[in-house]
């Protein structure tokens, strides 16, 4: 019998509840006959079904026959699945992971991965103590457990994303990136592992880290090489053409300027006294000032000072001109035309500029393609719910680069 309800369905169909009336008709059958604390203690182990080639296998956990009240409680926290295998009795078996007495319970599913409740508290608690474990992945800000389930998410997105794209991590690179880390510390493995058992964790943590790390370098060497080495001589005259105005070098003048005087009338008697010649330059300051577009004075703090410069007329003692609370005496002495570059000059310049575009949307393609795809094979159950959860519905904000490795 086929799977009901592929991986993100919303709604709980008629499959489903069928499979859970069937189940709940059983127990009141047998309440009976059983002893009150009796269980089926089956975790029947099937081969791989037909029609789901990608589940290798399903484990069908011990349900209290007495206990109905359970299966109601973690109802709206799973999936349900009905399976017919020949000579069983057909039962629900339980996608989000199967817990007993000596197992937690799955808090979160990264497709094939079940990450249980014990191993979100076990680093929730770390990342309360300071540990520094996991900092270089799920930087988003929250409580412990938010950045702990955030960590092991972005953890075993990116292991998994790499092993789908042929890059599985070879385990020699986790123990010599391990060995680094070891080395890194003054007093090596000892001061190592003192500090991570003073935050509750051991080398396996270290591991995870570290796997996702080289995952995540791998996938950036992958969206790296998809990158084009070259651009076409259509490109680069294309964006020439669109681009014009940032080649354009503007007019200069070089300008003598006597600055903070305080007020308008004193400068203007200043200026009659010095004149234009070497008594008022030997008093000023000479500058190169460019020309600005109307664009650029708009945020300018001296527009008003360089409208000044390019009114005046060489030689003469200017009109004096605000800025910076004070008054400014102005003398042109030269100025040299604006022009605008040519292709030639520019060329190199925006190849660069377009190979790193390119690069650009292909690095936020695989971003985007990568946190669509995983958000929906991650499921999560209440109270373990964050953004990266197919089940998250608040408002979304930005978590950076999913490839960064710090």
């Amino acid at each position: 019998m086929p799977l009901a309800a592929g991986r993100g369905s919303r709604a709980v169909g008629n499959t489903h509840v069928s499979a859970r009336s069937a189940l709940n008709g059983k127990i009141e059958k047998h309440r009976s006959t059983v002893p009150r604390l009796a269980t089926v203690g089956f975790c029947a182990k099937y081969g791989a079904l037909a029609g789901a080639p990608r589940l290798a296998r399903v484990f069908a956990c011990g349900v209290s026959v007495r206990a109905k009240w359970s299966l109601r409680r973690v109802q709206p926290a799973v999936r349900f699945v009905r399976i017919a295998v020949p000579g069983v009795v057909p039962v629900v078996a339980v996608l989000a992971g199967c817990s007993s007495g000596a197992q937690a319970p799955t808090a979160v599913r990264v497709g094939d991965v079940a990450i249980s409740s014990a191993t979100v508290d076990h680093w929730a608690s770390a990342i309360k103590l300071g540990s520094g474990v996991g900092a270089s992945l799920g930087k988003t800000a929250g409580t412990p457990r938010a950045r702990a389930l955030n960590f092991l998410i972005s953890a075993n997105w990116l292991v998994g994303e790499a092993e789908e794209q042929n890059l599985p991590v070879p385990k020699g690179a986790i123990e010599r990136g391990v060995r680094e880390r070891m080395e890194s510390v003054p007093n090596g493995r000892s001061e190592f592992e003192e500090e991570l058992s003073s935050t509750g964790q051991a080398i396996d943590d270290v591991k995870l880290e570290v796997k996702a790390g080289f995952a995540a370098g791998l996938l950036r060497e992958l969206v790296e090489s998809r990158v084009p080495g070259v651009t076409s001589d259509e490109e680069v005259l294309d964006y020439y053409h669109r681009n014009i105005s940032h080649f354009r070098i503007p007019v200069k003048r070089t300008v003598d300027l006597i600055e903070s005087i305080p007020t308008r009338s004193a400068a203007i008697a200043l200026g009659r006294r010095l004149g234009p010649g070497a008594r008022f330059a030997k008093r000023a300051l000479r500058e190169f000032v460019a020309q600005q577009t109307p664009a650029e004075a708009a945020h300018r703090d001296n527009a008003a000072l360089v409208r000044g410069i390019f009114a005046a007329t060489p030689g003469r003692v200017a009109p004096p001109a605000p800025f910076n609370g004070a008054w400014v005496l102005i003398v042109v002495r030269g100025s040299v035309p604006g022009r605008t570059k040519g292709l030639k000059e520019v060329e190199s310049e925006i190849e660069r500029h377009l190979l790193a575009e390119w690069r650009r949307r292909l690095f936020a393609q695989f971003a985007e393609s990568l946190r669509m795809t995983w958000t929906a094979k991650t499921d999560c159950r209440p109270g373990f719910v964050v953004q990266k959860c197919s089940q998250y519905r608040g408002r979304l904000v930005s978590e950076g680069d999913p490839l960064s490795s710090g």
